[in-house]
């Protein structure tokens, strides 16, 4: 696995640029991942140039990312290359806060729940606000990698 924390999250995405939302990975298990990440005033999820606050749904990318991230160290642990993968959809998503304040830097921890041999998971999802510790978002994603074959 990788050593945390892990202050290179591109490396465990399948994303590039502003596309990667995460700021480091602070911890990493063959099961769970904590991941941080900071509301920029550019934050390519902002629904205009001029929003002072992200509406927290659209915060789901970030747990997306942190799974995701989770599935790169655990890849490139097994020699393997990262690839991409696909929220195909949530259950159980509860916002208590409506939005999130730019320069908001979150929490993301993701437990494995459950996971097949054909790609298919569900993570358990909390984000925090990592300095009041406030709960921001919960939900259970369900997330589909699909190996090489499957992508040709």
């Amino acid at each position: 696995m990788i050593k945390c924390p892990f202050y290179q999250p591109a490396k465990l995405l399948p994303h590039t640029g502003k596309m990667v939302l995460l700021d480091s990975v602070l911890a990493c298990s063959e099961n769970a991942v904590v991941a941080l990440a900071t509301i920029q005033k550019d934050c390519i999820l902002l629904p205009q140039d001029t929003a002072t606050h992200l509406p927290t749904y659209l915060a789901i990318e970030i747990m997306a990312q942190t799974v995701g991230a989770w599935a790169g160290a655990v890849a490139l642990s097994q020699g393997e290359k990262v690839r991409i993968g696909f929220l195909l959809g949530t259950r159980r998503f509860e916002m208590p806060v409506a939005e999130i304040h730019v320069g908001t830097e979150l929490r993301c921890e993701a437990t494995l729940s459950w996971q097949d041999d054909t790609g298919m998971g569900v993570f358990d999802c909390v984000l925090i606000d990592n300095q009041n510790e406030e709960k921001i978002a919960t939900a259970s994603l369900n997330l589909y990698r699909p190996n090489e074959q499957d992508l040709q």
